[in-house]
């Protein structure tokens, strides 16, 4: 049963961009599930159905089956395509399927390809917040790029306490608050007056990119800045728009986690250029402490004949070592 007011505040936060293109993801103008082809006179499950049925906006997850969780323990997987059950078997090898699979009969998800994947991620980021300090249940402020259905956070919440903020289209913002409506606090922000920079037990909060880019200022002080399989589909400019802000939002010793695949890329003008992860142009005052090719999808690829043609995938993780302020164009402060 979803909640009356959560419901009301989900259309409302929609009805800001029916029939405007201007908000959209410019790369996917041509998808009939975005915001302006739907109806909001529905009910918000018929609602995030319609923003869901395309097969590249095909996110929410399924009831979890306990049948099913039984079969890939038994390691019976006839139900699953190659490139599914590779990631099963992925995580088994690295010895965290059974505690996947307990993760999402709490969450009730329907064990598939993506969540296990974000499931090895989530445990990859949890190991180097605790080298860096952190320790289990600490408070840490996340802000995620593209956060899809916010897989990668929720399966995190059981390690920490974590304030959120996803920075997304709207329509995907609406499917990630709607698979964690039961999970966390949620607030949409559509007016950065409306944005606090404190931290908020386990919340999640929604804003669009245009917000966010013509306020960076107003984001600081998070521990993790995150990208999952997003910076990678961006034009080039807009790509290193995020990847700078990175250093305005994180603290000192913050985090800069991101999963991406070298791929060639088209610009909104219609040029086209290589999106390499390994040559991001991260600011100067930032450490690699792990930068690897992305082993789940390694596997796949070897194993589940993922992409076997296709690009690869790299995991980088970065820590802002020192802050840079600037006190006039000539004159910097390195601490």
């Amino acid at each position: 049963m979803i909640n009356k007011n959560f419901e009301k505040t989900c259309i409302e936060f929609l009805k800001k961009f029916h029939q405007d293109y201007s908000y959209m993801n410019p790369h996917w103008k041509k998808i009939e599930s975005s915001i302006p082809e739907i109806s909001l006179s529905e009910n918000l499950d018929k609602i995030v159905m319609d923003l869901n049925k395309k097969d590249k906006t095909k996110y929410l997850n399924k009831n979890f089956d306990r049948n099913l969780a039984n079969d890939i323990i038994s390691e019976k997987y006839e139900l699953y395509d190659e490139q599914t059950a590779s990631s099963f078997k992925f995580l088994r090898i690295k010895k965290i399927l059974e505690n996947y699979l307990k993760q999402l009969e709490y969450l009730d998800w329907s064990p598939q390809m993506v969540s296990a994947r974000h499931y090895y991620y989530a445990n990859l980021l949890k190991k180097y917040l605790l080298k860096n300090g952190k320790n289990e249940m600490s408070k840490i402020r996340v802000l995620e790029i593209g956060g899809g259905t916010g897989q990668l956070v929720i399966f995190l919440r059981k390690f920490f306490d974590i304030d959120y903020v996803n920075i997304d289209f709207a329509g995907m913002l609406v499917l990630n608050a709607f698979e964690n409506r039961n999970i966390s606090n949620t607030q949409f922000v559509y007016n950065i007056k409306d944005y606090k920079n404190i931290f908020k037990n386990n919340s999640s909060r929604y804003i669009i990119p245009k917000v966010f880019l013509e306020n960076i200022e107003a984001f600081k002080h998070f521990d993790v800045y995150l990208n999952c399989h997003s910076l990678m589909e961006m034009d080039k400019k807009v790509r290193n728009k995020y990847i700078l802000a990175s250093n305005k939002v994180l603290k000192r010793k913050g985090l800069f986690f991101n999963v991406n695949w070298e791929q060639f890329m088209t610009n909104i003008d219609g040029t086209v250029y290589n999106n390499n992860p390994l040559m991001y142009p991260y600011p100067l005052n930032f450490e690699r402490l792990y930068v690897s090719e992305d082993r789940i999808h390694s596997y796949m690829r070897k194993y589940g004949n993922y992409k076997k043609m296709g690009v690869l995938g790299f995991v980088s993780i970065l820590i802002k070592s020192y802050e840079v302020l600037t006190i006039t164009k000539k004159i910097k402060f390195f601490y």
